[in-house]
This record gives structure tokens, C-alpha cells and sequence, in this order.
């Protein structure tokens, strides 16, 4: 059972550690190495490895208009 999810866009290998000890179920995120997933498997972490440029993509568009919003209100 999935309960606690972590989205790390680009390549997000470097934090399998971190998400594991913080007690995310599963990580979605990019360019991940067959030896990076065989330790998060051993971390009990699962991993959604999609394609780099689609999660920075999406990341980006949320990310900007959350900023769009936030400026809009500090006016």
C-alpha cells in the first residue's frame, strides 16, 4: 500500500536515502540508475522513474503559476 509520495523532478537518485528515513512509500522522479533503484529496493522504496524532461516540464508549469499566485497576493 502506497501512502506517502515524494516527486522530485529531473534526476532525484541523490535523495533515495533521504525519502526512505523520512518514510515516503514511493518517489517519482528521473534518470534513475539500475544500481540507484536496486538500493531503493532494499529501502522499501518504490520508484516511477518517468522521462527527465517530462517532470521538469510539469514541475515548471506548476510551479510558475503557484508563483504567479503567491506575487499576486504580496501586491
Amino acid at each position: 500500500m502506497i501512502e506517502r509520495v515524494a516527486v522530485l523532478p529531473g534526476s532525484g537518485a541523490s535523495l533515495i536515502d533521504e525519502a526512505a528515513a523520512a518514510g515516503v512509500d514511493a518517489l517519482v522522479t528521473g534518470d534513475i540508475k539500475y544500481h540507484d533503484a536496486d538500493r531503493a529496493d532494499r529501502l522499501g522504496l518504490a520508484l516511477i522513474d518517468v522521462p527527465h524532461e517530462i517532470a521538469e516540464g510539469y514541475a515548471m508549469r506548476h510551479w510558475t503559476t503557484q508563483l504567479a499566485e503567491e506575487l499576486r497576493r504580496d501586491r
